[in-house]
């Protein structure tokens, strides 16, 4: 009879979600009583006559199912009522999780698992996503063998399969110059002349792909007269146009992180041009003259120590750039098919460092290199320099003087990479991935020892998701947690500021919210709530929302920090702060962050409070605001931002003052770390991608500090091609850049602004072609000219043309150009309005009062405004199409409502009258 209590402590541990206390119940099954195996726990109808699968899944408990699964427990067994575990598997996140698990079975060839699984009513041509459409044969042809490619032909796979790019399984086994694959799939059909329409194998069928790879062509001309060339669908097995497909459907943590990573598939060649950290602006561009950005750091007395110089620029572009990067002798490490990874035992347990492996297995995969994990090194020994096309990896606290510290050891036969703690391990892999993608045009990965660790330990990004505010969605989010981790941030603040109200207000649901922190927990990052109230909020009314801030806490699962925004800050300093605990049902060893912008030194707080001090402009002086309170010894955080609101392209140069300033004081003076934050702005005009070089250099300087300024200025196009967009073309970043920088040298234009002035950089309201767009009549002229606005169009439309030669691999890489084209089009627009009030406002007696004033915009010609309305018409729809593809509806009708308005104001009278 099975142990009542072990049985009870785990049906427990499902109902509460976790998994890690499910996985060491498991471990210790075998080590118990006589006859009370894994197995038998595993698949035995235990609770409410059904398996621990069937009560997991039954709960939509996804991280403890993925435990049972792994661990491998049999979804077709059935309950009392007839019932198995996939029966029950009621929600797309929860199905998809067993179809990741079908795929990973797959990919390693686990035959009797794929046959388990289907037998259970997993369909065989389940895809891996909506966006990639890649069935289990696809990833056979890729990562399997034959014997797993004949047993799903044997039950049912589609063989001609066709996923978004158009490409069949036998493109995969083409490409892969697997033979016997090839064999097998022609054998079961496979129809070599069907053509890809887009990605890699855009235009070519498996024919084209065979020939110069003798034996395959030989191969497929045989099975080539049985074909005849297909029709192609409209749909591509259902899902070609990626656009059309719905961007709102749940999904699991693994499937979409391989659809972030399966885009580097197509990475061919990485053009870049050498760097170093002196390398000079290009003299085509916009951007200020650094020097006067260097000017203005050195009077702060703000030191950065060159970067040493390595030769290879896939060992420069590493970002965050590792603390000490040693090239060694030797020829390069070329992996020769699967790599095979041996893990020493240490202080972590065997498994959780094979769960790390596992998490990074898709990101490896994407680069092409392929790893083998789950052997155990005998203690005693590494492994010798003779064994080759290995990885030793050993993870321990013992071995470094900070837990956060790893090393990559890169010689011609072996990888060893050694790490402080799981998280480190993690950062390990981070840069194994970026070497191995950078290193695409060289010859394997050069002989090299990296050592590094982070400076700060608060490495953040803050978002706002207020409700009516851009709001990415939820597969978006996802994203960019991806790509935040990737780059080594260890924090995500999601700020909301609430009406008065005690209703529910966000637009993610609670369940949501839970899967955001799952995801990110499962990255290395942890999730923060930051609360905050409109600023018609009064004191009087906080008793009315404690219910729905209540609410909001309880869906940050074992929430650990809690961000206070600046406006609540306010109303609960000094007097209400010992309650918060009380007043948010917090358990007395949550942290509070506390906006300290307002705060006077003699307020008496609780020692478990952190500082928070926002600052956005790009001479904002943090060192003086937050003094005060260090001489108290508070515990500090600063606030930086990404300069990527209240304007169209935002303000690239503000935001590396702004970043660049306040890593240098939270270095010098010792305080926790950094959160760059990216507000949304009134009307939300400014795209997601302009708040990268803000998250780029945040991420990299809060980890290396020492990265020299000029460095980072000179390299952030690149950076952001090789980590965020992957632009193999190396035009995207730049792009970003220039766009920002023609809105800043407008808008300083129009104050009559030096270039080194610095000052109220971002715009504290609007920029000036943001003003022209949403507010035309306000704008000031004094200082503004015909050849500024002529100037500005000739470089965005350079800016257009560099973005049709850009060719991108990230996530949304369409959407993504669809947003800066459109930008794009609206700054045009700006300028010929600026250029259109000029012309009808200037003063003929230029000796005699204002050169310039507006006449506003019913005084342009009539002719003019019918042009600028049907094209700030067209535009609209643009804007309203692009928002709903990447973010939810909630704030979209702010911005509408902005441009609509000024769209009526161009209308002629005599249009509006009839």
């Amino acid at each position: 009879m099975m142990d009542s209590d072990l049985i009870s402590n785990i049906k427990s541990a499902i109902e509460q979600g976790r998994s890690d206390i499910v996985r060491t119940l498991l471990e210790a099954c075998d080590k118990g009583q006589e006859g009370l195996t894994k197995d038998k726990v595993l698949n035995s109808p235990l609770i409410d006559g059904g398996t621990l699968l069937l009560y997991a899944t039954k709960l939509d408990q996804g991280d403890v199912v993925r435990t049972l699964l792994s661990a491998g427990a049999d979804p077709g067994i059935q309950n009392s009522a007839g019932e198995n575990a996939l029966d029950t598997a009621g929600t797309i996140h929860m199905k998809q999780i067993y179809v990741d698990e079908l795929l990973r079975a797959t990919g390693t060839s686990d035959v009797g698992r794929v046959c388990q699984l289907i037998a259970a009513g997993l369909s065989v041509n389940s895809y891996d996503s909506e966006e990639s459409r890649n069935t289990p044969l696809h990833w056979a042809a890729s990562y399997g063998n034959r014997d797993i490619v004949s047993c799903l032909i044997h039950r049912g796979a589609n063989v001609n399969a066709m996923n978004s790019c158009g490409a069949t399984p036998l493109h995969d086994a083409v490409s892969q110059n697997n033979v016997e694959i090839a064999e097998e799939l022609l054998q079961g059909g496979a129809n070599p002349l069907i053509q890809a329409v887009r990605g890699k194998f855009s235009g070519q069928t498996s024919l084209d792909l065979a020939c110069n790879k003798m034996e395959l062509a030989s191969l497929l001309e045989r099975y080539t007269s049985f074909n005849a060339k297909p029709n192609m669908p409209a749909d591509m097995n259902g899902g070609l146009s990626v656009e059309a497909s719905g961007r709102l459907r749940a999904a699991s943590v693994r499937s979409l992180s391989s659809e972030m990573f399966e885009s580097f598939d197509s990475t061919r060649k990485i053009s870049y041009a050498p760097f170093s950290p002196t390398s000079p602006l290009s003299k085509g561009t916009l951007s200020p003259q650094f020097e006067h950005v260097a000017e203005k750091l050195a009077s702060c007395n703000l030191k950065s120590p060159v970067t040493p110089i390595v030769t290879r620029t896939s060992l420069q572009l590493l970002w965050p750039q590792p603390q000490r990067i040693q090239e060694l002798p030797g020829t390069s490490f070329v992996p020769d098919g699967k790599v095979h990874v041996m893990v020493h035992p240490s202080t972590e347990p065997i498994l959780k460092i094979l769960d790390i492996w596992e998490a990074s297995r898709a990101a490896l995969q994407a680069v092409k290199f392929s790893v083998m994990v789950g052997g155990v090194h005998p203690p005693g020994g590494g492994l010798s320099n003779k064994e080759v096309n290995s990885i030793e990896c050993c993870v321990s606290d013992k071995i470094f003087s900070s837990v956060n510290m790893y090393q990559l050891h890169i010689t011609s036969n072996i990888i060893k990479i050694s790490a402080g703690s799981l998280c480190a391990l993690h950062y390990a892999l981070v840069t194994l991935t970026q070497l191995i993608r950078l290193s695409i045009d060289e010859d394997g990965l050069a002989p090299v020892i990296i050592q590094d660790h982070p400076v700060l330990s608060h490495r953040g990004a803050l978002i706002d998701i207020s409700p009516l505010s851009r709001i990415p969605s939820l597969e978006c989010l996802f994203n960019k947690i991806e790509t935040w981790s990737q780059l080594k941030m260890n924090y995500l603040h999601l700020y909301t500021r609430l009406r008065p109200s005690s209703d529910w207000q966000l637009s993610y649901s609670k369940s949501e919210l839970m899967s955001v922190a799952r995801y990110c927990q499962d990255r290395f990052l942890t999730l923060v709530p930051v609360l905050d109230v409109e600023d018609c909020v009064e004191e009087s009314q906080l008793s009315l929302m404690w219910p729905v801030f209540q609410q909001l806490v309880a869906s940050f699962p074992n929430v650990e920090l809690i961000h206070i925004g600046p406006r609540l800050s306010s109303l609960l300093l000094p007097q209400q702060t010992p309650n918060v605990w009380h007043l948010l049902t917090l358990p007395t060893h949550v942290t509070l962050m506390l906006c300290c912008n307002n705060l006077a030194q003699s307020y008496d707080l609780p020692p478990n409070v952190i500082l928070m001090e926002y600052g956005f402009q790009a001479d904002y002086d943090f060192l003086g605001k937050v003094r005060p309170h260090l001489d108290e010894g508070r515990a500090i955080c600063l606030c930086p931002g990404t300069a990527s609101w209240n304007s169209l392209a935002g303000c690239p140069e503000a935001a590396l003052c702004n970043i660049l300033t306040s890593v240098q004081v939270a270095v010098q003076s010792g305080t926790l770390g950094i959160v760059a934050a990216n507000w949304s702005g009134p009307h939300h005009l400014t795209p997601y991608p302009f708040s990268w070089p803000g998250f780029v250099v945040a991420a990299g300087l809060s980890w290396n500090s020492s990265a020299h300024w000029e460095f980072v200025h000179s390299s952030l196009a690149p950076l952001l091609d090789a980590h965020v967009f992957l632009d193999t073309q190396g035009h995207i970043g730049q792009a970003i850049l220039e766009l920002g920088h023609a809105d800043t040298l407008a808008l300083r234009a129009s104050r009559g602004q030096a270039t080194a002035d610095q000052s109220d950089l971002p715009a504290p309201s609007c920029s000036l072609l943001h003003c022209l767009l949403t507010e035309p009549n306000n704008v000031s002229l004094e200082f503004l000219t015909p050849e500024l606005f002529a100037r500005v169009t000739k470089h965005v439309k350079r800016c257009q043309a560099s973005l049709l030669r850009a060719h991108l691999h990230c996530h949304y890489s369409e959407m993504v150009l669809q947003e800066l084209q459109l930008t794009a089009d609206l700054m045009i627009t700006a300028c010929r309005i600026g250029r259109a009030l000029l012309s009808v406002g200037m003063n003929p007696n230029s000796n005699m009062g204002l050169s310039v004033i507006n006449l506003g915009v019913t005084n342009l010609p009539p002719t003019f405004r019918t042009d600028i309305a049907n094209k700030l018409l067209a535009l609209i729809e643009q804007y309203r199409g692009t928002w709903l593809q990447r973010h939810l509806p909630a704030g979209l009708q702010t911005s509408l409502v902005a441009l609509t308005q000024v769209l009526n104001s161009f209308v002629p009278d005599d249009n509006v009258n009839s």
